[in-house]
């Protein structure tokens, strides 16, 4: 009548408790947060979890959305509707805190918050970590991690297996169709005028060269450069480059 998820790259505990039965877990860490589920309404800040949502038809339980992120067009018109709401940072945010008498009312009306970065301090927070994790399969796969608050876990599985198999066969297509002396390079830029300085970016994130590798191209080859590891994820990010000019000699 439970089922126990964890989240191993934040260290959280979720107790899961099926058809409002009393759960009656083994020994669980004293943070653990616990739900019942399937989820009804739930708050959405991390705007990645919706693409995973669609894939169940889960898009109908999302009451409120970072609609300034979310690229969902669906998503807007909703709110055009009355049927979901922006939703409200939190009070206790760093960089945008919100009102604490909407936070609190939005939080009371939901079961979940999905996000993307641990909340210890919330009980209904659920941090969903796809994007930290380093391979574009494994990134989907986090479909399972959001089932299982649905109770949709076979529904995942297929669509998951899918998804798996439409990556294989287009990555072996590409591996026999074309040769490694006709690969294009292929490179993921950016400019970031957040830094000190302003620098151009060059990504070396592990899930953009594995699909730049399984679609048929070449990466960049940064192994003479210092790459910056992110302070987030503690992966690989980028390496940084002051001008265009010495990013395009290199």
């Amino acid at each position: 009548n439970y089922k126990i998820v964890r989240n191993l790259l934040f260290n959280e505990t979720y107790v899961l408790t099926v058809c409002g039965v009393p759960p009656k877990p083994p020994k669980v860490p004293w943070d653990a947060k616990h739900f019942n589920v399937p989820l009804s309404d739930v708050s959405v800040t991390d705007t990645t979890v919706i693409a995973y949502m669609e894939l169940l038809g889960l898009r109908e339980s999302i009451l409120y959305v970072d609609l300034q992120y979310a690229t969902n067009p669906c998503l807007p018109l909703a709110n055009n509707q009355g049927l979901v709401t922006q939703v409200e940072p939190s009070p206790d945010s760093y960089y945008n805190p919100g009102n604490e008498l909407i936070y609190d009312e939005q939080m009371a009306a939901v079961d979940g918050l999905l996000n993307g970065s641990p909340n210890p301090d919330q009980p209904k927070a659920i941090s969903f970590s796809a994007s930290a994790d380093p391979g574009p399969l494994h990134r989907s796969e986090w479909l399972k991690f959001v089932s299982f608050f649905y109770n949709m876990e076979l529904e995942a599985e297929e669509v998951f297996s899918k998804i798996a198999a439409n990556y294989e066969c287009t990555k072996a297509m590409a591996a026999a169709d074309v040769p490694a002396s006709d690969r294009p390079g292929v490179a993921f830029i950016s400019y970031s005028s957040f830094s000190t300085p302003p620098e151009f970016v060059v990504s070396v994130a592990d899930y953009k060269l594995a699909l730049v590798a399984d679609a048929g191209a070449r990466n960049v080859d940064t192994s003479n450069m210092t790459v910056q590891i992110s302070s987030w994820s503690g992966l690989p990010s980028h390496v940084g480059f002051n001008t265009s000019g010495e990013m395009w000699d290199y």
